[in-house]
C-alpha cells in the first residue's frame, strides 16, 4: 500500500530540516544529514514499516549508513521502531522503522513542549534577577559575580553594563505564547 507521490506539508519540512541538522551535527557529516532526509521521505512515501535493508536497497546505499541515520533518529525520539520476530526458536527479530505525519506531529509537539519548559526557566531567571554584561564579549554576570569582579569583565577589564531586560522579557513572553498555542 505505497503512495506514489508525497506532498510535503510545512510540518514535514520542519521535521526534515530538523533531522538533517541533528544527524549532520551528530556525525559531523552533511552527507549523512542528507541521507537522513532521504530515509525519512522513503518511509513517508511507503507509509509502512520497513527494515534497514529495504530502506538501503530503495535508496541504493549501504545498510550500515542507513543504520547510523536510523539510530540517531531513534536516539532523539524522531522515529519509531517495531520489533518483528523472525525466528522465535532462536530469539531472532528484525527491527522495522516507522514514520508517518501523525508521528511527526506528535514528535514536534513534544519538542515544542520541552522548548517551552526551557523558555519558562529562562523567563523566570530574567524576571527575578538583574544581571550585568560585558559590552565587548557579551558574557553575562549575576550581581554577585559583577561585585566579585569589581564590575569589570574578567576577560578584558571592560566596565560591565547593567542590562535592560524589558525587551528580552517581552520577546520571551511573545515566543512562549506562540509555542504554547502551537502545542495545544
Amino acid at each position: 500500500m505505497s503512495q506514489e507521490k508525497l506532498t510535503i506539508s510545512p510540518l514535514v519540512k520542519i521535521y526534515l530540516n530538523l533531522i538533517e541538522r541533528i544527524v549532520s551535527f551528530e556525525y559531523d557529516n552533511n552527507d549523512l544529514g542528507k541521507l537522513a532526509v532521504k530515509t525519512a521521505i522513503t518511509l513517508l512515501k511507503k507509509n509502512e514499516s520497513l527494515s534497514e535493508d529495504k530502506i538501503a536497497s530503495s535508496l541504493n546505499v549501504e545498510t550500515s549508513e542507513v543504520r547510523k541515520v536510523l539510530q540517531v533518529l531513534f536516539k532523539h525520539n524522531l522515529i519509531e521502531a517495531e520489533k518483528e520476530v523472525v525466528d522465535p526458536d532462536r530469539g531472532r527479530y528484525e527491527t522495522r522503522w516507522v514514520l508517518n505525519e501523525e508521528l511527526i506531529q506528535k514528535m514536534l509537539k513534544n519538542r515544542v513542549k520541552r522548548v517551552c519548559e526551557v523558555l519558562k526557566n529562562i523567563l523566570d531567571v530574567a524576571t527575578s534577577e538583574a544581571y550585568y554584561y560585558c559590552p565587548n564579549c557579551y558574557r553575562r554576570y549575576s550581581v554577585d559575580e559583577a561585585y566579585d569582579y569589581d564590575f569589570k569583565c574578567p576577560r578584558d577589564e571592560t566596565p560591565l553594563a547593567q542590562s535592560d531586560q524589558t525587551q528580552e522579557v517581552e520577546y520571551l513572553i511573545k515566543v512562549l505564547k506562540l509555542l504554547q498555542d502551537y502545542s495545544k
